[in-house]
């Protein structure tokens, strides 16, 4: 008789086996093991351990679904070469950390599709199995989002583009799409075409295969399977939130985009607690006045003939910097290239420079009505979007508000002329202080779509760029319109304008920040003032006029408005170095930045 017979061996095994991941899970939270990162340490020993788990459980079509699951870790492994192609510096374990993120997420579909395979009920199974499906579809397009945004966009895929979708409707994404990829050449369409029934086929397959998965029976191997489960759930999840992990690109876009999706989520109830402990009063008491803010969209600087475009692109506004109505800024630059990500900056206490998030600042609109402003916005661009944004919230929380774009939605007409917010603008009584925020559709893809025929006045080589200078043509005239309408006003004070952001309409991409030029931050500002206002405010207006030539950044237009409202808080929310309409304004070309901290200012070559 043996002493150890073949049950008893197993047990043994078995028992090594849990013990081995218990010393893993162990490894995994120390700073080093075995010579590497901690990160991929308990990556590759933990994918090593379900691996083993599915081989020696999985009792049919064994060898096909190893063999799916090895061409998803290529397609997760390869993700870096694209990067490594568009000239980044790409290390080794870039590569096995993408390839072994995407083996692990084979595994949810193919141990969720095993599980459902026991199920007797046949009404369950047929859902579950939809279910199976749809997961398993997503983890293997997830990489191939990657490669078809390469092919089409020559960048990497990245969060900011998630995040710029998410921000985004149907409509403006139909718009970007014709603006982007309209005239591209056929043989793009078919290869396309041809790589999205290759990869319909490849999931179809990798479905029919999950089929056929069964899980033996019993104790040890149900517990195996919820063992697998627990580590599952540790690779690909636990460490993706954490500082774990971050050499791994397909990992980042969910992480980054993911958190910032949630601080976008928690915004509402941080602000209105940050406003509950914050002490918000007026330097001006007892003088009303209206104060507007208008933004622009898309408009770069570079195409205006205010700051020396070939083209007279701005011939009203030439004149009324020309005859001192209005002050020009040289040098102001945009935070981001997309209108969310910058008036989330813009509109809020939060900035570059701050390091205070989202959900921990005021907006201007809640800091003026506190300070006893009645607030209006005013928008030709869509209200809706695929997640509510701190722009929604601060649209939403005007006493006044209204979207030019909500009576056109029934129509099919994508013309969205600026002009329409004339026909719409409050009556504003007199003795009243009021901010008046103005969001343009401005030079928004598709430019053709932002003026009307009269308004065609150049053509060229290039008919989007031709476009697009009409478009900045038409800005111009309605912005004159509107001081025309406010400084006629008893009470008028103030108006501000700049771009959200620039572009380049030379550019395929216009302003996708995969393709960032300096471009696409270069926006104009100008500012008007009351005559009133400069006799009664006349140290904050001799600021403004000597700080023509000094570099501003759009997300420090919260510091800008109060400085010249007169609104003051007690608090470290306000800092006098970013406002500048204080004699302290400390931005220069040494320390300005873009992109959201990303890049310095001083390393634009048109500077």
């Amino acid at each position: 008789m043996k002493l150890l017979n073949k049950e008893i061996l197993k047990k043994i095994g078995y028992a090594l086996l849990i013990l081995v991941a218990l010393i893993l899970i162990f490894k995994s939270r120390k700073d080093n093991f075995i010579g590497i990162s901690s990160s991929l340490a308990d990556q590759v020993g933990i994918l090593t351990f379900i691996c083993f788990i599915l081989a020696t459980q999985i009792k049919a079509k064994l060898k096909e679904n190893l063999l799916f699951w090895l061409v998803t870790i290529a397609l997760y492994a390869c993700i870096p070469l694209i990067q490594k192609n568009l000239g980044n510096t790409v290390r080794s374990n870039e590569y096995v950390a993408s390839g072994i993120f995407g083996g692990c997420l084979y595994c949810f579909p193919l141990l969720l599709s095993a599980i459902v395979n026991t199920v007797n009920s046949r009404a369950i199974s047929r859902i579950s199995s939809v279910f199976v499906y749809l997961l398993t579809a997503l983890v293997i397009s997830y990489p191939l989002v990657f490669y078809f945004y390469y092919l089409a966009e020559d960048a990497v895929f990245s969060a900011d583009i998630v995040l710029a979708i998410s921000q985004t409707n149907l409509k403006e994404s139909l718009d970007y799409a014709m603006t982007v990829y309209g005239g591209l050449n056929i043989g793009y369409y078919a290869a396309f075409l041809i790589l999205i029934i290759l990869a319909a086929i490849f999931i179809y397959r990798v479905k029919k295969s999950l089929d056929f998965i069964v899980i033996r029976t019993g104790i040890i191997n149900y517990l195996l399977l919820a063992l697998g489960c627990v580590f599952l759930y540790q690779l690909s999840f636990m460490t993706m939130f954490s500082n774990k992990g971050f050499n791994c690109l397909p990992r980042q876009v969910i992480t980054f985009s993911s958190t910032i999706l949630s601080s976008y989520s928690d915004f509402e109830k941080g602000s209105a607690d940050l406003l509950k402990n914050t002490s918000i009063s007026r330097i001006y008491e007892n003088e009303p006045g209206i104060y507007v803010l208008v933004v622009g969209e898309s408009e770069n600087r570079d195409y205006m003939s205010l700051y020396g475009f070939k083209d007279d692109t701005t011939p009203l506004m030439n004149k009324l910097v020309a005859d001192s109505s209005f002050i020009k800024y040289e040098h102001a630059y945009a935070c981001f290239t997309h209108t969310i990500p910058v008036l989330s900056l813009a509109l809020t206490s939060a900035n570059q420079y701050n390091e205070r998030v989202l959900d921990n600042s005021l907006t201007l609109i809640d800091t003026a009505k506190a300070a006893g402003f009645k607030t209006y916005w005013i928008s030709n661009q869509a209200k809706d979007s695929l997640v509510d944004t701190p722009v929604t919230y601060l649209a939403l929380h005007s006493d006044f508000k209204r979207f030019i774009t909500e009576n056109k939605k029934s129509s099919g007409d994508n013309r969205l002329y600026d002009g329409s917010i004339l026909e719409n603008l409050p009556k504003i009584p007199e003795n009243e202080s009021s901010l008046v925020i103005i969001h343009f559709m401005g030079s928004h893809s598709v430019y053709k779509d932002r003026y009307p025929e009269n308004f065609a006045k150049f053509s060229g080589s290039d008919a989007k760029v031709a476009e697009y200078e009409n478009s900045i043509l038409y800005t111009d005239y309605v912005l004159n319109e509107l001081y025309k309408h406010f400084s006629a006003l008893p009470n008028f004070k103030a108006m501000v304008y700049f771009s959200d952001h620039g572009a380049d309409p030379a550019l395929k991409a216009d302003h996708n920040v995969s393709h960032f030029n300096y471009g696409m931050v270069r926006i104009p500002m100008v500012m008007s003032f009351s005559e009133g206002y400069k006799n009664s405010h006349s140290n904050t207006y001799t600021t403004l006029l000597n700080s023509r030539d000094k570099v501003f950044t759009n997300d420090l237009a919260y510091e800008l408005m109060l400085g010249i409202m007169g609104i003051k808080i007690e608090t470290e929310v306000y800092k006098p170095e970013y406002d500048l309409t204080s004699e302290n304004y400390q931005l220069d070309k040494s320390n300005a930045v873009t992109l959201h901290g990303k890049l310095k200012v001083s390393d634009d070559s048109a500077y």
